[in-house]
């Protein structure tokens, strides 16, 4: 019984475009930034957000977020691994 967990970042810029995996610039620049991460099922485990930001941007978010997981699902990286690109 073995779980993927995939996560990912998703800035909101301030023209309203989704940008995903954004660099440094663009998440000063940005007008709200989520953290989401799903289980290989599918499912919401984590949501984190901050910033400006309606129900339909969110829900925009929520959709490219775990299109961006479930893909990396199919290829996963080791707990141990993550972690080093802590530092």
């Amino acid at each position: 019984m073995a779980m993927t967990y995939t996560s990912c970042l998703i800035a909101i810029s301030p023209s309203g475009d989704l940008l995903a995996n954004p660099s440094t610039e663009q998440i000063k620049t940005s007008t709200s930034l989520h953290v989401l991460a799903f289980t290989s099922k599918g499912n919401l485990l984590l949501n984190e957000s901050q910033g400006c930001f309606n129900l339909k941007q969110w829900d925009d978010v929520h959709d490219l977020a775990a299109t961006l997981c479930y893909a990396s699902s199919s290829s996963p990286v080791s707990y141990t691994h993550l972690r080093a690109h802590e530092t």
